[in-house]
């Protein structure tokens, strides 16, 4: 399930929150959140996807609330991640488990391939240090590792 923050003047917060628990509860097993509300009245779409400040700390927070809540279901970040770099630094370190990138990835597909490229190396360093020293440990955290989705 794909969302956004919020509309207009909701809130940030619980609504969103509920709305990932209801969706979840129902069977979704990832939910992509953008990481900026709508402004339904008073922008249009261009501006929408411009003006409404990016919140990527709330997602952050959102996956850490389902979490400690017990539920095993993905969230992937989305909106304002420009480059490879930027997915990387907002998936490690923050319990995300992906990102969607959109407008960047039809403006500057090179980025992408780049991003595709450096995975696939860190998969295989991965699975060859794995293959040195087998252990249950390093066969837990590979199959645990976060990847940035590409739609």
């Amino acid at each position: 399930v794909k969302c956004r923050l919020g509309v207009d003047n909701q809130s940030v917060e619980e609504p969103l929150d509920k709305f990932s628990r209801l969706v979840t509860n129902a069977g979704a097993s990832k939910v992509i959140v953008h990481a900026r509300k709508a402004w339904l009245q008073g922008l249009s779409p261009h501006q929408n996807r411009t003006i409404p400040p990016l919140n990527h700390d709330r997602v952050v927070r959102l996956k850490q609330s389902l979490v400690a809540e017990g539920c095993n279901a993905e969230v992937h970040i989305n909106g304002g991640l420009c480059d490879v770099d930027n997915v990387i630094s907002m998936i490690d370190g923050n319990l995300l488990d992906g990102a969607m990138v959109g407008r960047a990835a039809f403006y500057h597909p090179w980025n992408c391939l780049r991003g595709l490229a450096l995975e696939q190396e860190r998969r295989n360093a991965t699975q060859n240090s794995t293959a040195k020293t087998p252990s249950h440990r390093n066969a837990t955290q590979n199959s645990t590792a976060k990847t940035p989705s590409h739609r």
